[in-house]
This record gives structure tokens, sequence and C-alpha cells, in this order.
């Protein structure tokens, strides 16, 4: 093959969504969406005899196996890849379970697109699928399902214990595990840096993601497809209660969905010899993915430095800068996931290009870690429709924790995209870490908070700051019953005021002192 039939391509994208059916015996399983989503993405090629060339599949972790101590829901396999590729006949060589993340999907196509592109495969079949909808439903039934099948041969898991270091031992320690938790930690410490008040910023949050919920209620796969205003977003009530400072309901990713989606990646000559329509292809022309620093250790709790190198060396690889870009997919589990990408790529609050494909997660649905395999696929279909058009996809894993991006077009690049995470993340280590005192006593300063909230009402507060003698980073949380720190955080802002802290067995705690 010449350089240019190595390029890597994309052929085929499927989805699926299944509203919870109201005889629950007949409620899909992962395997059962994702071989939907799957048989769709085949047909997509419109190349009868695709799947006999597949040689590697990868399947995206569901959620209920990224969490410690993971059961597999009714028995369900745990050699997912395999299982959908036995049901659809391919014999892979290559078979395998990602780790955790949502930046999996975009990672796998980075990955599988490279390999295809040094002759080290043929077609790559990724995808994944979630039915945390229908095993919800179940439960609360009290119906035990049977999703239990014998999968032969053997993949490659590359799972581990990735959920406790994402956490990490402080947050364990003070209660911290709800993802909502440490984006509304990171939300609070983007606000301060910006100087802004509660009130200025939740406007900002709800403009933004207003325009999210009109696409997904017009997106066909979309779980919750309704469109909000910026004040139905952002004002508390009855049904948009506080869920944690600075988020309500209507602001969160929902992950309590039944939806997959599937992607075929090869090369452009072997899309050729596989009579797939030329108009079908859509090149990778850049790509990049970088892992950043743990939150604790961070600068600046707002941002991520892996973030902003990783939308920057993607362009760089496909040879354009964000004014290229016509289209954009930045994943969006809550606002500042976007905020901070939108920063980078210097797009303004009115610019008039979508920053969804999808809807997003709060409004389209959160599906795990393959959120962004429908923004790939929705990607690719938008970008079929506009011949020479540049999109971008940013997919995000943990808390601002990994980042991978992808520039996509249906022209052929002038070279194959190449991923330098080495690079990009000894960028990431150069930075000033923070160092943390676990065990901090005295007087500190306080850079950002989280209030969770029970009922509508201030249940509890983690705060992080800094000890005045030495300048450590410490976690506290108050102690039960401190109806006064609760106070001083409902209507004001109390960043650098000064706060006395002490360990204790159960976690460190603090107390509010006088300025």
């Amino acid at each position: 093959m010449t350089q240019a039939e190595n390029f890597p391509v994309v052929i085929g994208v499927g989805q699926a969504m299944e509203p919870v059916p109201s005889d629950l015996t007949h409620a899909s399983s992962y395997v059962d969406l994702a071989t939907v989503a799957v048989g769709r993405a085949l047909a997509d090629t419109g190349a009868p005899a695709i799947v006999d060339s597949i040689d590697s599949v990868a399947a995206v972790r569901t959620f209920e196996d990224s969490l410690p101590g993971a059961r597999r829901a009714f028995n369900g396999p745990w050699n997912f890849p395999g299982a959908v590729a036995q049901r659809i006949g391919a014999e892979s060589r290559d078979c395998v379970y990602e780790k955790l993340g949502g930046q999996s999907p975009q990672g796998l196509v980075n990955e599988f697109a490279e390999q295809c592109s040094r002759g080290e495969g043929r077609v790559a079949l990724l995808f994944g699928a979630e039915v945390i909808a229908n095993v919800k439903a179940a439960r609360r039934a009290g119906i035990e399902l049977d999703w239990s099948e014998t999968v032969h041969g053997d993949f490659t898991d590359r799972g581990g214990n990735e959920a406790l270091e994402l956490v990490g031992a402080e947050a364990l320690r003070h209660g911290m595990l709800k993802p909502m938790q440490f984006y509304g930690l990171m939300e609070t410490a983007r606000r301060l840096e910006l100087a802004l008040g509660r009130d200025d910023y939740a406007k900002r949050m709800g403009e933004l993601f207003a325009p999210f919920s009109r696409t997904a209620a017009g997106n066909p796969y979309a779980q919750f497809p309704q469109a909000f205003s910026p004040a139905e977003l952002i004002e508390p009530g009855e049904e948009n209660p506080m869920l944690v400072s600075p988020y309500t309901l209507n602001l969160v990713s929902k992950d309590s969905v039944n939806q997959a989606a599937a992607v075929l990646v090869t090369t452009a000559g072997r899309a050729r010899e596989l009579g797939v329509p030329r108009d079908r292809w859509i090149y990778l022309h850049g790509s990049a993915d970088a892992d950043e620093l743990p939150l604790l250790e961070r600068p600046g709790l707002g941002r991520s430095l892996a973030q902003k190198l990783a939308l920057e060396a993607a362009m760089d690889d496909a040879g354009a800068d964000a004014a290229d870009i016509a289209h954009f997919d930045l994943y969006s589990c809550f606002p500042l996931p976007v905020f901070n990408s939108t920063e980078t790529l210097g797009i303004g609050p009115d610019d008039p290009r979508p920053l969804t494909q999808t809807g997003g997660l709060p409004y389209f649905g959160g599906p795990g870690n393959n959120y962004s395999m429908h923004a790939i696929a929705a990607m690719i279909e938008t970008l079929r429709a506009d011949p020479g058009g540049l999109g971008l996809i940013h997919a995000n894993g943990g808390f601002l924790s990994k980042h991978s991006v992808g520039v996509y077009g249906s022209e052929s690049p002038s070279k194959p995209p190449a991923s330098d995470k080495a690079r990009l993340e000894d960028a990431v280590r150069r930075q000033a870490s923070v160092r943390i005192d676990s065990a901090p006593e005295g007087i500190g300063m306080i850079d950002s908070w989280v209030v969770s909230y029970r009922g509508g009402k201030p249940d509890s507060v983690i705060v992080v700051g800094r000890l005045e003698a030495g300048g450590a980073r410490f976690m506290a949380a108050n102690r039960p019953g401190d109806e006064a720190a609760l106070r001083g955080f409902e209507d004001s802002d109390p960043v650098g005021r000064p706060v006395r802290v002490e360990p204790e067995i159960d976690g460190n705690r603090f107390r509010l002192t006088r300025n």
C-alpha cells in the first residue's frame, strides 16, 4: 500500500437506545444492546463481508465493572468483547476489555487507528453499552433476569484498581465518592479564580447547557430528550433540587440509561478492498492522549494542563487550529470540562458553532464510560453530510484526569495521525505539584469547597485549603452537627477565610474561625 492507503478511516458507526420496557422480562442486557449497535455499524459500512475482516474487538468497560468489587448484573458474561464478537460471527485474534474512564472511546480509536495504519490490523470493532436503567428497574421490581451465556476464547482485561486510584485516599477518608462532588469542588475553584459571584456563574452554566438540551431534544438516541431554558437549568426547585454546590439536578450527567454505540476503524486501502463506498469514509486527521496529576496535587483545582495540551496537540497533529473546526463534541458530564475546552479553543459564548453532536451527558444521557462513542458516531454522520469540514471530539475520564482527543474529516490528511502521549505527560509531570498533608493541624485558608445537599438543604461540606504554616494542601470535612460551618457556606464565599483544622481517626475536621 502507498502511504495514503495506510491512513486510518472510520467506515461504520451505529447507535442504539432502549426505553425501559413495560415487560421487564424482555429488558435487553448490555450484550443485547451492544449487538444491536454493532449490527447497525456493520450495515453502515455498505460492505456485506466486513465482519470476516474484523481482527480486533475492543469493548469499553461497563460502569458496574468500573467499581471495586464489581459483580456482573444478572450473571452476564465477563468477556463482554468476546460475547459480542461471538454473536456477530467475528473471529478476532485480539479481544480487549478496556480500563475505566470516559476517555476510552476516543482513546481506543486513537490506539487502533495507529495499529491499523502500521499494518498490524485489518479492521477494528470498538463498542460499548450500558443498561443501567434496565438493571435498576428490574431490581426495584424484584425481578431476577438471566443474562448468562457461554463465551468461548480468551480476552485481555485491562482493568484494575483505577477507580480507587482516581478517587484517592484523601477523598475516600472524607466521604467524597461521587463524581459530582469532585466536579463541584473544581467548578467552584474555577469560579473563584475568575472572581465571579454565584449568580453570575450559575447564569453562565445555564447559558452553556441550554443549547445542549435543545440538541438532545431532537436526537432519536437521547434518553432524556427535553429542552430547557437557562433558568430551568439553574433555578432550584422541587423538580430541580440542589445536589451539590453549584449543581442542580438539571446540570449533571444522568447515568440511568440504556444506550450503546459502535465504531469500525480500518485504513483507506483496506476500506477500498472491502468495497466500502468512499462517501462512508471519515479520516482521523489528528489525535492526542494525556493523563493529569491527581486532583489534590494539581497547581490549580479548576484546571487540567493535560486537557489543554491534548486539545492543542490533536489540532497540531491535524495541521488545524480552532478556527478550522466546524463541529465539536466537548465532554460535558458537568459544565467545567466544557468551559475549560472552550477557553483553550478560544470559543466565546457568542460563537455559533454547536459544542455537542448528541446533546451531552445530562440530556442525551451519560452511558458510563461509553458516552464519547456516541459522540464519535454522531460526528461521523455530521461530517459525511459536510464534505471538507473538520470535527473535534474531546473525551474525558475521571476528574479531568484522562483526556483523549480526535480531529476528523472526510478529506484525506497529509499524514497519518500520531498521538505522542509520552511527550504530553512529561510536560504534565513537570508541573509544580502541590504537597499534601494528610494529617493537618493548625490554621489554614480555604481554596475551594463542595456542599452536599439532602432534601434541598445543606447536609455536609468538604473543603480544600492550604496550611498557613508551610503551605501544604489539605482536605477536611465539617463535624456532623456543625451548623455554623454549613451556614458559613450558604450565602457567602469563605475563600481565603481561616479555618482551624485537625486530624481525627475518620478524617480531618475543620471549623470556621473569626477573620
